[in-house]
């Protein structure tokens, strides 16, 4: 029989994190790195895509600069770090490297391109990504892909852009503060006090 879900550690069941449970829906994700990387290369916003959408919108012209960008893997640390000072929460903290996908398009996807690996070395650039619990890791090496749009050939270059997320989620576990106890035996008797421990 599966277990109930537990409000706190007093009860056996499954614990859930404690709202607000950070938000790692990844169109929130691709929608704000959408923003970041227009702001850093100069393109305005609406030419700065998701790569994959319900309903792809219309192609710009042929002639337009444009990018179209994408969360294509993303790598989570295997053990989270578990602790906190707060006696009637445990915190959890893990990090994950996600690695998003990047095309630049246009008869300028070079320039464009070159603006956001240098841009991203700038720690000025990288201090809203910080502000979002991202940092910057890497870019990675540049693909040369044109592409066939509409019958016709439209330059394209591709990149890597990594960053690190770090998620902290927060549960009701309950710490044991202090116990007190009477152990007997034979011939002595022991008075016992545990200092205070953590745990559920």
């Amino acid at each position: 029989m599966i277990p109930e879900q537990a409000f706190d550690s007093i009860q056996a069941g499954f614990l859930q994190p404690l709202p607000p449970d950070p938000n790692q829906d990844d169109a929130g994700l691709e929608n704000f790195l959408q923003q970041y990387v227009a702001g850093v290369v100069g393109l305005d916003g609406t030419m700065v895509r998701p790569r994959w959408q319900v309903e792809p919108p219309t192609l710009p012209v042929h002639d337009a600069d444009w990018a179209a960008i994408g969360i294509t893997r993303i790598v989570r640390e295997p053990f989270a770090w578990i602790g906190g000072s707060d006696p009637a929460t445990d915190q959890l903290q893990r990090h994950e490297v996600i690695d998003l996908l990047i095309s630049f398009y246009g008869p300028h996807c070079s320039s464009y391109i070159s603006r956001l690996t240098d841009g991203l070395q700038l720690p000025q650039n990288r201090e809203t990504l910080l502000l979002h619990e991202l940092g910057f890791v890497e870019t990675g090496e540049v693909t040369r892909v044109p592409e066939l749009i509409q019958s016709q050939w439209i330059n394209r270059e591709d990149v890597t852009f990594r960053v690190r997320r770090r998620v902290v989620r927060t549960y009701p576990v309950l710490s044991v503060l202090e116990a007190q106890a009477r152990i007997i035996t034979e011939t002595v008797q022991h008075d016992f006090h545990a200092p205070p421990a953590r745990g559920g």
